[in-house]
């Protein structure tokens, strides 16, 4: 049987129709939270927590202080790292930790000990003590969390800190060697953690009497053994308070407290107000009063008016329930006996305190367990300490009382979640589960980005690996083709005996249990499978697939699952999944089919015919057909910001209960642009969910139709809520002669119907029930069409054939301008538009004043998904009537000109965009992507640009310039080609090869190999302290002038750490700027090399200071006869050479100048290799492995950047 004829079947039981999606990020993996462990110290009641820090790494010990200002560390002894760095002063660093002065030190550099640093002020805030220190980098590693368990260790290698001296060490827990600040200052653990991976600034913190607790760092959910599971929609809210007067144990004046405040309004003992002088429950002009929750008081603190009014209330309602006060032990002074007492789930049957907060609604309820501290077998005594009559504050709440508390910490809303005891809900906050991680892999140390384009790639494949024996197995190497097709979620090592799941330098990615929610980290491998074919009637021949790509998961990824089974088969849209692999195996189209049953099911990969007995037979031509959407936010456990859904979406656009139609609130049926909504198709949900209102109006109406069929209702049987009795229900070939329930999809001919068969489900002899389920009111899809209701249905499922491996786009220079432009499609209906293309810029953005009119512009919301992807600068409002760049509540950012260097804020949204695909000699077919991230700017912004552009086409290196958000849409490289014409050239997205007429090829083989640097701070128009630098740049290490070396002050090459200084490579300078002292030097290096070739110079013309007479200067190949200037980069090996077709402009007939301009004596780069530079140059700029190639000019292969086929279609 010929391949192209081949189909399969596989029987067995069907475990996943989704796979899941790859998580993330320019670095590769970027976790979407993490997660450190907290245990208390006995002796001194302290909450402890353990970091990774420095290189080589040391696990230390850190007291959590949970309104610290920062992370400090005592590096008085035994600090040893080689990435320790002091930051300068001056520095955007010094300036984010708002730095206190300049520091030197007199003795040997050392950490702590360096001239010219930054000084903060490190503070015990257990013994009040503060001293000096001096602000540093080094780098932290943690724990990733799905929230379930920790997953794989991720670090941020600059990560902010204090040195400390070890007298300040006073009075913390034996071990600890400093503490760990959560408060709110943008150094403080949250901050930072969110900056690194840009997820939101949030975190959790769940204290644990014994045992281990847990701080969550991003978004949840927050899972504990016992199946329990909180979100942040489903804790108590109320608004964090800032104190105006810093509670910290030295600080600036005006300076706001970095701690967490509520506001209290009264409090109650079992239901009875205590009578307060209220104004002590309110923050001051004098930052004095008010109530702050706090890590390092181990008990509550009360003012002493509060605590005599509280204790003396307390005493009363204990006497009311037989409980006998006897004496105080300290530090309390107020204890009962045991005698009497009743112990219940919630501690202590003792009186409950309540802290009432913004409503009467809002309460905080303290419960035996966190109120009463037993001291002795005979003894227990009111956790609360009497503070005096003047403290700072009036009401600390104390670690004691927060144990087994849930509370999230919002900063960017300001508010505070809080969970009530735990105990209630069966859990407490040890039982995290600490003891499943993915053991033995770990990432490796990188110097620079990760190998590959996206993190937590859950392989749609994968097999328990800890029982695995096989000849044929072999792990992926990082790095390799086989990585990149997985979307690998970086590299690990496994450093035990080599075997299946553990082995060195492996591609990594997560596999997924979907039924629990739990993953883990695993190593990618192939191995050989086999299956059937078909002819569509029976089980054919068998045969294999060699190298099939799957992830090796473990044994208790299989909790939950099936008995007997070894892992799960994703059928996902993923290129590899199932059906991607089976197709590339076998050349078939990307097509399967999914018949599922009571009994036994069947896949087929392939075409049909599909045929059933008795003589049935359906082809793709027989089924009704209804597209299958995306979902552009991911659904899996585990994924990257910016992934979208594999998962399989169809459009519903109204539901009929016998033809009628059910009354819904439509948004829900639609996917937003946070992924929330819509309609997918699972087989690992046994039952339909449905969003609770629209639940609620499917069952009243199935059982107002019911009802007039004389149905009658009975008590439901879990887990469904509407049931019926079996009296009066006829039987039909349909199954139970029940309501139809009538899904109508993209228009009102394409219809779903649900029979009574996949309706019902038969829970006794006498008993039927609806077999959908509510799925609560914030779920994450509206509708989950589960297996029940799939059984017996054929689904044919055509996934998109065509995915592109690269796209182009021309580029055009305008010649009044020098302005490098582009041309995309965008809107709906598409329309043209014109862009500048800008090398560094950080993202699209599209002038939204003048005529933008689409249906399918969507404004982003603050706070989604999509808005944390853009490291969005805040949230913003339009009071003018919506329209695009004018939304509610949307998620802001700041276009730039870079050409004027000029800002403002505008609005992120998404809209269609279409550009062509190639397969690099000519334009191939239009793609689309129908929720390209761009920005709106305003129409003053096009000020300085082009007559005809409405923005700029960011290409720089953030997630949503274009290169990334063309590489996420169409899974290819995040690799992409400039060749830049003074006519015509051409920008490549995706791979090589890149061909040229006349039959010139070049591949990223073929090009001369640089590094690509990172500048630590942001060279844009407006950024946040502590952004890096969105820009090429590259390591020029020295330039000469016909193999003359040019005398150079050579630090002004390197890239500081304030991010002065280096080179880099921009499309918006159109000629080469130098700093002084560079362009001096190799100006007066040029001329006098000019002069050896009998070269006459001649008066400047603007803006060029050097030009010379045309005669004597020879015409070459390569451009005017002239001295070459080498940039020797790396080593002496690697060297782009500027020949004089670049570094030449001829400004009239008789005069050519060499173009490159003065840029002043500070500017903040060195070197800027302008547009006229890199004309004719083929530059292909590999995100990835972060590194140029370059192809010098391309005259020398007699061909130009304006050579690229645009005349034929390919």
């Amino acid at each position: 049987m010929a391949s192209s004829s081949i189909h399969f079947t596989i029987f067995y039981s069907l475990l996943l129709l989704c796979c899941f999606s790859p998580s993330i990020a320019q670095q590769s993996f970027r976790p979407k939270a993490l997660v450190v462990p907290v245990t208390k110290d006995a002796s001194t009641s302290q909450y402890v927590t353990k970091i990774k820090q420095r290189t080589p790494a040391v696990s230390i010990n850190l007291v959590v202080d949970l309104g610290g200002q920062f992370l400090w560390v005592d590096c008085d002894q035994n600090y040893v790292s080689s990435t320790y760095r002091p930051a300068r002063c001056g520095s955007a660093l010094c300036s984010l930790a708002r730095a206190s002065g300049c520091g030197d030190c007199f003795s040997g550099p050392r950490p702590g000990c360096n001239n010219n640093t930054c000084g903060v002020s490190p503070g015990n805030t257990v013994t009040r003590t503060a001293t000096g220190g001096e602000l540093a980098t080094d780098v932290v590693s943690v724990n990733s969390t799905n929230g379930s368990n920790p997953g794989r260790e991720v670090s941020v290698p600059r990560f902010l800190f204090s040195c400390a001296p070890t007298f300040l060490l006073q009075g913390l827990a034996s071990g600890v060697v400093g503490m760990a600040g959560l408060g709110r200052t943008r150094i403080a653990f949250p901050s930072q953690f969110a900056s690194a991976f840009s997820f939101n600034r949030k975190f959790a913190v769940c204290l644990a009497s014994s045992g281990t607790g847990v701080i969550f760092f991003g978004n949840g959910p927050y899972n504990f053994l016992h199946n329990v599971q909180y979100t942040s929609q489903s804790l108590a809210k109320t608004p964090l308070f800032i104190n105006p007067v810093s509670t910290a144990p030295a600080f600036t004046q005006g300076e706001p407290s970095a701690e967490y405040f509520i506001g209290v309004s009264s409090i109650k003992i079992d239901e009875k107000v205590v009578p307060l002088n209220s104004t002590l429950l309110s923050i001051d002009r004098n930052g004095d009063g008010g109530t702050k929750i706090s890590t390092v008081n181990p008990y509550t603190v009360l003012e002493s008016s509060i605590f005599k009014a509280v204790t003396e209330a307390f005493i009363s309602e204990a006497a009311a329930m037989n409980i006998t006060r006897v004496a105080s032990v300290a530090p309390f002074d107020v204890c009962f006996s045991r005698d009497n007492v009743v112990s219940t789930r919630l501690g202590y049957r003792v009186p409950t305190i309540s802290l009432v907060l913004q409503n009467e609604n809002v309460v905080w309820s303290i419960f035996g367990a966190n109120s009463i501290v037993q001291v002795s077998d005979d003894v227990l005594c009111l956790g609360f300490v009497n503070g005096g009559s003047n403290p700072t504050t009036s009401i600390v709440i104390g670690g004691y009382q927060l144990e087994n508390n849930l509370l999230e910490f919002d900063l960017a809303s300001s508010r505070l979640g809080f969970s009530s005891l735990l105990f209630g809900r069966q859990t407490t906050c040890a039982n995290f589960n600490f003891t499943s991680p993915p053991a033995n892999i770990s990432p490796k140390s990188s110097k620079g980005p990760l190998k590959n384009p996206s993190t937590s790639s859950p392989s749609p494949l994968w097999v328990d690996c800890d029982q695995y024996v096989s000849s044929t197995y072999k792990p992926v190497r990082c790095g390799s083709a086989a990585c990149s097709l997985a979307r690998s979620g970086g590299c690990s090592d496994c450093n035990e005996a080599p075997k299946p799941y553990c082995n060195r330098n492996t591609c990594a990615v997560s596999p997924d249990n979907t039924v629990t929610g739990i993953t883990t980290s695993g190593e990618v491998a192939t191995d050989v499978v086999s299956v059937n074919s078909t002819n569509g009637s029976n089980p054919g021949r068998e045969v294999t697939v060699p190298s099939f790509a799957f992830a090796c998961g473990r044994t208790f990824l299989l909790e939950g699952l099936a008995n007997g089974v070894v892992g799960m088969a994703g059928l996902g849209k993923a290129r590899t999944a199932l059906p991607s692999q089976f197709v590339s195996a076998f050349s078939f189209p990307r097509k399967f089919a999914v018949c599922l049953s009571s009994l036994k099911d069947v896949v087929f990969f392939g075409d049909g015919p599909y045929k059933l007995l008795p003589d049935v037979q359906f082809t793709s031509q027989s089924l009704t057909q209804t597209p299958l959407l995306t979902n552009p936010v991911s659904t899996a456990s585990a994924y990257s910001n910016g992934d979208p859904s594999y998962e399989y979406f169809i459009g519903v656009s109204s539901i009929l209960i016998d033809e009628k139609p059910v009354s819904l609130n439509l948004t829900l049926l639609s996917i937003d642009n946070e992924g929330k909504g819509g309609t997918k198709i699972s087989t690992v949900d046994p039952y339909t969910l449905l969003e609770s209102s629209i639940f609620k109006a499917i069952t009243e109406a199935f059982i107002k139709k019911a009802a007039a069929r004389n149905i009658t209702r009975v008590a439901g049987v879990a887990p469904f809520d509407v049931c019926f009795s079996r009296d009066n229900v006829a039987r039909t070939r349909l199954g139970a002669g029940m309501p139809t329930i009538f899904l109508v999809l993209h228009n009102k001919n394409v219809v779903w119907r649900i029979f009574g068969a996949n309706s019902m489900v038969q829970v006794s002899d006498d008993v039927l029930c609806l077999g959908f389920v509510d799925g609560g009111s914030t779920p994450a899809t509206s509708i989950v069409i589960g297996g029940h209701q799939l059984e017996d249905n054929l689904l044919h499922i055509a996934q998109q054939s065509f995915r592109p491996k690269a796209l182009v786009i021309p580029v055009t220079k305008d010649a009044a301008t020098r302005q490098y432009l582009t041309q995309i499609k965008q809107r709906t209906p598409q329309k043209p538009i014109n862009l500048v293309v800008d090398l560094g810029g950080q993202f699209l953005w599209v002038d939204c004043d003048q005529d933008y009119v689409s249906s399918t512009y969507k404004s982003v919301r603050c706070g989604s998904a999509m808005c944390s992807l853009a490291k969005s600068d805040g949230c913003g409002e339009c009071f003018a009537a919506p329209k695009p760049g004018c939304n509610k509540n949307y998620c802001g950012l700041t276009p730039d000109n870079t050409v004027i260097g000029m800002a403002t804020s505008g609005e992120l949204a998404t809209d269609v965009v279409s550009v062509n695909s190639t397969n690099g000699s000519n334009p191939g077919r239009e793609v689309t992507i129908p929720h390209f991230a761009f920005t709106c700017g305003a129409t003053f912004l096009l000020k300085g640009l082009a007559n005809g552009v409405v923005g700029m086409a960011g290409l720089g290196r953030t997630r949503i310039a274009l290169p990334s958000q063309f590489a996420s849409a169409f899974s290819f490289h995040r690799k992409f080609a400039v060749c830049l014409s003074s006519s015509k050239g051409v920008v490549v997205f995706g791979d090589g090869p890149y061909k040229l007429l006349p039959d010139v090829q070049f591949t990223s083989q073929s090009l001369t190999q640089t590094p690509l640097l990172t500048n630590p701070v942001s060279t844009a128009s407006a950024y946040s302290l502590g952004d890096p630098s969105y820009e090429y740049f590259i390591g020029a290490s020295s330039i000469l002038i016909d193999e003359k070396p040019v005398s150079l002050n050579s630090t002004l090459l390197s890239i500081d750490n304030e991010g002065k200084g280096g080179t880099k490579i921009s499309t918006v300078d159109p000629y080469t700027v130098l700093e002084s002292s560079i362009f001096k030097a190799v100006t007066q290096a040029f001329i006098k090399e000019a002069a050896a070739k009998n070269i006459k110079r001649v008066a400047g013309v603007a803006p060029f200071d050097v030009c010379f007479s045309r005669e004597n200067v020879p015409s070459t190949r390569l451009g005017a006869g002239v001295p070459t200037i080498s940039l020797v980069l790396q080593n002496k090996n690697v060297v782009w050479r500027i020949f004089g077709a670049n570094s030449m402009v001829q400004v009239s007939d008789d005069v050519l100048c060499l173009g490159f301009v003065d840029g002043g004596s500070k500017p903040t780069t060195s070197i800027v290799i302008g547009g006229h530079q890199l004309e004719d140059n083929l530059l292909q700029f590999d995100l990835a492995s972060s590194r140029l190639g370059f192809s010098s000019l391309l005259y020398g292969s007699r061909t130009t950047c304006a050579n690229f086929n645009f005349t034929s279609i390919a």
